[in-house]
């Protein structure tokens, strides 16, 4: 075996209703008790909401990690030699189960240190809802061997604490006992990072950015380099050097005590103007930059993050630029609180486990397989709380089938189906074969696999046949949100006749036609007018109608393809 392959299984748990959707936490006055950091509630000074704070391996009843590690011996044909012992086949199989949770008695003890702080009753009602959780393995030895720290593999994480993902890893036989004595040192070279993004107010101001398009779109840090994707580091560094140029200017209104957190809310206004954001596993591989690399080098020998960084807009988050085709300068105002977004994560070490269990048989072991007619293949489908939520807007059903053609020519079918009805708590959605006459262990494990899924309203889309030997099936929505801006104001001159607008956008959605449309008075503000859609993911063909009603009672209709996600209203006084 010369190769390297990892599995990872996303063990659904969905909870039992999406209860903090009410949540209005105030993000930029948190208060850190216990080493937990604790937000308070818009309006109620006596409720508080914290962060998750460990990351650690899942835990049977009796104690043990859920861990295992076996390495397993192979026979293989020796070529012809002069030694009577040559080296055999085989590897080792690497699997554990992590979660991140907080426990009783550490929400019990931040709970007693917020009154002492505050100096008044105060009560934690549970954790903070995330928008969306991601994972990160970084290691060198599972990157077949290599010295330096990369990102192993990275994916989606259940949104709720204490919901597990399962990890399965298979490596040659060098990097098995390297790995094996790796785990006999008290921090071995494995770490896991969870990312979570979570929403919240921003401190009362006002104030306002005005971006130079022209400077923007000719500037090294994101018009010269030629790249169409970008890291969240890139594009936070990008922004700040912008504004020290002034070719984004951002105006605070009063006192500037609030800078830095006020500055975090501009710039996510800004970035969800200018980019959108994109699953790093999607990216072409020779089109991924350093991403790897760099989060690699940000852990300590601890596994840990080191000390001083901050990751404004996410660790591994990575963006595609959109298409803007603007110019000149752009104004965007801010009163009030802001709805803004917010990262959190947290990083730990697998651990000195080979110290506590290394004699344990059931947790480290080495095997000799001999016989393989009994084995059994269990693949998961993988659903986590952001495509549960889908089910109540968008999706019907989901349709995983499973086609695994043997050996000995015969072919296994197997099916399941995903709806409202079947996504209950806690469960478990798992497609199985069997050996038939499979002797190659290495090809047995590859099947292919379609999704089908239906869409509320009638439409329907079919995914080609996809070759996996993963042990879990992920199930990613073929559609992404698309977030369209307007911008401009019907109070200028050349809109003087014209006293209200109407906005409407067409566009397919998997064999139907879907509009929406917004209405613009004379004195309607409009940070608060946008477009969110769903469209197919390759799809960009969306039609904007913009109708004007004169102050006389005439109609004056402008009908155009959007070629950004910016709609200029007051374009239509012009024309």
């Amino acid at each position: 075996m010369n190769r390297l392959a990892f599995n990872v299984i996303v063990l659904l748990v969905v909870a039992p209703c999406l209860f903090l959707n009410a949540q209005q936490i105030l993000v930029d006055e948190m208060v850190e008790a216990a080493s937990l950091n604790c937000f308070p509630v818009l309006g109620d000074s006596m409720t508080y909401y914290y962060l998750p704070a460990v990351g650690q391996l899942g835990e049977k009843e009796n104690g043990w990690p859920e861990f295992s590690y076996l390495r397993y011996v192979l026979e293989k044909n020796s070529p012809i030699s002069d030694k009577a012992i040559v080296k055999a086949d085989g590897g080792a199989i690497l699997h554990f189960l992590a979660e991140y949770t907080t426990s009783d008695q550490q929400i019990k003890k931040a709970e007693s240190a917020l009154k002492m702080k505050l100096n008044r009753e105060i009560k934690l009602a549970g954790p903070v809802l995330f928008k969306e959780a991601r994972y990160t393995i970084v290691s060198s030895i599972l990157n077949k061997g290599k010295k330096e720290r990369r990102v192993i593999t990275t994916g989606d994480a259940p949104i709720f604490q204490n919901s597990k993902l399962a990890f399965s890893f298979e490596l040659t036989p060098t990097d098995s006992k390297i790995l094996l004595e790796s785990f006999k040192m008290a921090t071995p070279d494995i770490s896991l990072i969870f990312e979570f993004s979570f929403a919240g107010l921003s401190h009362d101001f006002e104030g306002d950015i005005t971006v130079n398009w022209d400077e923007f779109r000719s500037s090294r840090q994101f018009g010269a380099s030629g790249s169409a994707y970008f890291v969240s580091a890139e594009i936070e560094a990008g922004f700040e050097t912008l504004r020290k140029q002034h070719t984004i200017d951002v105006n605070i209104v009063g006192s500037n005590q609030y800078l830095e957190q006020v500055l975090n809310t501009a710039y996510n206004k800004l970035l969800t103007l200018v980019f959108e954001p994109v699953k790093p596993e999607s990216i072409p591989r020779n089109q991924r930059g350093g991403l790897g690399g760099a989060i690699g080098e940000l852990l300590g020998p601890s596994g840990a993050l080191s000390s001083g960084n901050t990751i404004g807009f996410g660790l591994n988050a990575s963006y595609r630029m959109k298409q803007l085709n603007l110019s000149g300068k752009s104004k965007l105002t801010f009163k009030g609180r802001e709805t803004t977004q917010r990262k959190h994560y947290i990083t730990f070490n697998i651990g000195d486990l080979y110290k506590r269990y290394g004699q344990n048989e059931q947790i480290f072991k080495d095997v000799s397989m001999e016989d393989i007619t009994f084995l059994q293949r269990d693949v998961y489908v993988g659903i986590d709380g952001s495509l549960s939520s889908e089910f109540k807007k968008l999706i019907n059903s989901v349709t995983v089938t499973l086609r695994k053609t043997h050996e000995d020519g015969t072919t296994t079918l197997k099916e399941i189906n995903v709806n409202k009805e079947t996504l209950a708590p806690e469960a478990r959605f798992v497609l199985s074969y069997l050996n038939h006459q499979d002797k190659n262990l290495t090809d047995w494990r590859y099947y292919e696999y379609q999704t089908h899924w239906q869409f509320v309203g009638g439409g329907a889309f079919v995914s080609e046949w996809k070759t996996s030997s993963a042990a879990m099936i992920n199930l990613y929505v073929p559609y992404k949100r698309k977030k369209i801006e307007l911008l401009g104001s019907i109070e200028t001159a050349a809109c003087d006749s014209i006293r209200a607008l109407s906005v409407k956008i067409s566009y397919p959605f998997f064999g139907k036609i879907k509009t929406t449309s917004h209405t613009i008075k004379l004195l309607d503000q409009l940070n608060d007018k946008y477009f969110e859609i769903t469209l197919p993911e390759n799809e960009i063909n969306i039609d904007c109608t913009i109708t004007a009603f004169k102050i006389n009672g005439a109609l004056k209709n402008e009908q155009k393809k959007l070629k950004s996600a910016i709609i200029f209203v007051d374009d239509i006084c012009e024309n």
